[in-house]
């Protein structure tokens, strides 16, 4: 598995931007359902 190799600093910096675009993507979900 690759991403063994990585440190745990860019996995978590990684996650934190998945979660951030995740909760964007929702957002825009919530408002164009609403709207």
């Amino acid at each position: 598995m690759i991403y063994v190799a990585i440190p745990k600093g860019c996995i978590n910096l990684a996650a934190s931007v998945n979660v951030i675009l995740y909760d964007r993507l929702a957002k825009q979900l919530r408002g164009n359902s609403a709207s």
